[in-house]
């Protein structure tokens, strides 16, 4: 488990927890959604990325199953965290 929060490849951490808007449309655009770790600030690739449609932007906690040397995540369960 791990959490942290749904952002776009092309902006990353860049504003993780600020740029729900930024991501949801960067996404829409045409960028992939990707993973950022809230501890260690580290940027993952979702290989499911439909399993995080819903949370584009938002705070959450994900149960993964997690590649690090391809640095991506495989989600098996998402939820968002009230701010």
């Amino acid at each position: 488990k791990l959490n942290g929060w749904i952002s776009d490849s092309m902006c990353g951490a860049k504003h993780a927890g600020t740029g729900a808007a930024c991501a949801k449309k960067c996404i829409e655009g045409g960028s992939k959604p990707v993973f950022v770790d809230e501890a260690k600030k580290e940027v993952w690739t979702i290989d499911n990325p439909e399993s995080v449609k819903e949370a584009y932007g938002k705070h959450v906690a994900i149960t993964a199953t997690s590649d690090a040397g391809s640095k991506s995540v495989h989600v098996t369960a998402v939820s968002v965290i009230a701010e």
